[in-house]
């Protein structure tokens, strides 16, 4: 049995990051909150996931 697999990718033009990730996300249809949710967003080129857990904790 074969199956389709189909990869949609969505870009959200803006001159401000916060603008361009919502416009991306409601692109996708991605639900995204209004409170209660904190984004961080880190690089592959530096591995900072240990401090970037403790920024989350403190927020």
């Amino acid at each position: 049995m074969s199956r389709t697999v189909f990869i949609i990718e969505v870009l959200g033009l803006s001159d401000d990051y916060a603008l361009a990730y919502y416009k991306s996300q409601e692109a996708a249809g991605s639900f995204l909150p209004n409170e209660g949710a904190v984004l961080i967003s880190l690089s592959d080129k530096v591995n900072l996931s240990e401090q970037a857990i403790e920024i989350g904790k403190e927020l």
